[in-house]
């Protein structure tokens, strides 16, 4: 399991002094084990993240990912995986065009951030969620939380 705090955490945590960490090695890990478990662990913190959100936007239907990280059909399928929720992958926008489609929401050219979304005008690539795939990672997902709470007090030391 990898913990992806190269430079502390901002969210959830809000805590410069965490830090990065592989756990759960042997000697039977290799390169692609590493590779997924980056993956995962990056994976892992936006659900981190989008649990703070549950409170204002209770039902996660559909995400899309979008830029560099959208190019890798791999990675977003562990994302829709991992959040049991929908992914649209839209690897040839950044968020400069979601800023914008904000700010002309907020001009009144679209009357809703929905309306707006709805006409941008750009391909996606739908994935959905598996659930065997979903049940596995919300048990790694209890064990990653229970890590990041355990190693909590060493980096503060």
């Amino acid at each position: 399991i990898f913990h992806p705090y190269l430079s502390g955490e901002r969210c959830p945590y809000l805590d410069s002094r965490l830090r990065a960490s592989f756990v759960g090695l042997n000697f039977n890990h290799g390169f692609n084990h590493f590779a997924r478990a980056v993956y995962e662990g990056c994976a892992f913190s936006l659900k981190d993240a989008l649990l703070m959100l549950k409170d204002m936007c209770p039902v996660l239907n559909d995400l899309t990912i979008i830029g560099g990280g959208a190019r890798s059909k791999h990675w977003c399928s562990i994302v829709c995986d991992v959040l049991g929720a929908g992914v649209a992958r839209a690897p040839e926008i950044d968020s400069a065009y979601g800023t914008a489609l904000i700010g002309l929401n907020g001009l009144g050219v679209y009357s809703t951030i929905q309306e707006a979304q709805r006409c941008a005008d750009f391909e996606k690539d739908y994935l959905s969620p598996n659930a065997n795939s979903h049940n596995l990672y919300n048990e790694i997902f209890d064990v990653y939380q229970k890590i990041q709470q355990r190693l909590k007090p060493l980096y503060h030391q």
